[in-house]
């Protein structure tokens, strides 16, 4: 995998692009835990849905959650993939305009099986991707600051992966 480092080109392929170690929530997660999940910081934006073998069952944004939808409903049965992934192997150069005719600045990156392999996310200021390591920073300042984790954060049932 080649992530652009200095004796390198460049990012290839969208993997190179991608989070390699995104949140996922399992399987049986609910639309109210998927609420608190979004609730607990600004900068989540789509919740990875997986199964026990990684595979992601669903990608659900904020924007598709209905305040009639009720929280015990499944996650799996709100979200979708089809405009929210992308293939692993999709060349880099292509990934920003895929984002751009999908109006979002996320996508999950699946390998040929459907399997979460990562999250490619692409900064509010359109100027490049974020990394593992951002997103680990992020979070230690979060902890680091005296705020109560939510019920959903607490209980384990996210998976941090970072």
């Amino acid at each position: 995998m080649n992530r652009g480092s200095p004796a390198t080109a460049g990012p290839a392929a969208a993997i190179d692009l991608a989070i390699l170690h995104p949140d996922t929530l399992p399987a049986g997660t609910t639309v109210g835990e998927v609420r608190s999940y979004f609730d607990a910081s600004d900068k989540v934006h789509m919740a990875l849905v997986v199964d026990a073998d990684g595979i992601l069952l669903s990608a659900v944004t904020r924007a598709d959650l209905d305040e009639h939808t009720p929280d015990y409903r499944l996650a799996v049965t709100i979200g979708s993939l089809g405009s929210r992934t992308i293939e692993a192997d999709i060349p880099a150069e292509l990934v920003p305009a895929s984002m751009d005719v999908r109006t979002d600045r996320r996508l999950a990156v699946v390998d040929g099986r459907g399997r979460l392999i990562g999250l490619v996310c692409r900064k509010a200021s359109r100027s490049g991707f974020c990394t593992d390591k951002g997103v680990a920073e992020r979070r230690t300042a979060r902890a680091s600051i005296a705020v109560a984790p939510s019920d959903m954060a607490s209980s384990g049932s996210v998976r941090h992966s970072v």
